[in-house]
């Protein structure tokens, strides 16, 4: 990288060392910090390990049945998709319909509308009088809907009032 692209007070790690200065008085400058591998950092932790193991097998499974099920049904794959774009599509899925439920129950009730699809949350717009516990009701109503079309699908989450 030159030089002219790391301008002002910017520093700049590469191989242990730091650059530091300005145009012609750049130098670099040894980083007296243990270099920790990366295996230490991620692969260690025992959850990390395992939810990578998941996910190899997960995608030697896809490869070999062709597809996966996903929220809707079995979506196929044909092994020239990108295998973690392919991930993304059978998740998406499942989001998708876990927030689905929350478009279903506002028809249901009728006390408040979704005004604004998130991918993976929504926003509602209940009337402005309401009382808090309506808000509240309201609120507490979309998250039973929500964790039981997810636990359906053995998938246990909760959705954040913001």
């Amino acid at each position: 990288m030159k030089a002219s692209n790391v301008e002002g007070q910017v520093t700049l790690e590469l191989g242990g060392k730091t650059l530091k200065g300005k145009g012609e008085n750049r130098h670099a400058v040894k980083v007296n910090r243990p270099v920790i591998p990366k295996v230490k950092r991620f692969d260690d932790n025992p959850l990390i390990a395992d939810l990578l193991q998941a996910i190899k097998l997960t995608k030697e499974e896809i490869i070999e049945d062709g597809g996966y099920n996903g929220a809707y049904g079995f979506i196929e794959y044909d092994g020239e998709e990108d295998i973690d774009s392919y991930l993304c599509r059978v998740i998406g899925s499942y989001e998708l319909a876990i927030i689905a439920s929350c478009f279903e129950l506002a028809r249901e009730r009728g006390d408040f509308q979704v005004v604004l699809y998130q991918y993976d949350g929504v926003t509602i717009k209940l009337a402005k009088n309401d009382r808090p516990d309506r808000v509240a009701s309201v609120l507490s109503a979309i998250q039973q809907r929500a964790s039981q079309t997810a636990q359906s699908f053995g998938i246990y989450t909760t959705l954040e009032a913001c």
